[in-house]
């Protein structure tokens, strides 16, 4: 994949399979959203046009306030550790269930096609990752439509909170450029 230019084509993630090059993984560990405590996060979310969680922690607390995200990308373990609670919450949320796999420091295309139709669905969707679903989140953010909020855990430190708008896209778009096609 070439960085000269860009592999998108209109508002368009080719379905392929991406490898996070090592030299990107420290830029990962920056914040592009908003980070807050758990806590904070119902009330933050009230405004968003649609509300996508990644992780599992940060789904089953939305999910115990109330909350049912629009798409709910879990992994069924916290960090690493397998945890039937949090499945058994999860597994109660209506909608749609996709089981895709995607492995460590990767985004597949099975990842990036199981987002693209969970966005043009008008029912909720959970898709249960078999391996690592850290990096659904930049696809989470690249293809939602603007004023929707992504949600995800950051290890140790909270919940972070990104509200979509054209430079989140942008941004996001930009670091899946970047990352390296698996062949």
């Amino acid at each position: 994949m070439s960085t000269a230019s860009s592999p998108f084509v209109s508002d368009d993630i080719p379905e392929v399979d991406l490898i996070l090059p090592k030299k990107m993984r420290s830029e990962l560990r920056h914040l592009y959203g908003e980070l807050m405590a758990g806590d904070e996060v119902p009330s933050a979310v009230q405004e968003c046009k649609m509300l996508i969680s990644v992780g599992d922690v940060v789904t089953y607390d939305l999910l115990g306030n109330g909350i049912t995200p629009r798409i709910a990308i879990y992994d069924g373990k916290t960090e690493r550790i397998e945890r039937t609670d949090l499945l058994e919450r999860i597994a109660k949320m209506d909608g749609n269930q996709v089981r895709v796999c995607n492995p460590q420091a990767m985004v597949t295309a099975e990842t990036i096609r199981a987002v693209k139709e969970a966005l043009a669905r008008e029912e909720n969707t959970k898709i249960l990752v078999d391996g690592e679903e850290d990096l659904a989140a930049l696809v989470c953010i690249a293809l939602a439509p603007l004023g929707s909020c992504v949600v995800y855990g950051y290890p140790g430190k909270g919940v972070v909170l990104v509200n979509v708008d054209q430079e989140a896209i942008t941004i996001a778009r930009s670091l899946i450029s970047r990352m390296e096609e698996s062949h």
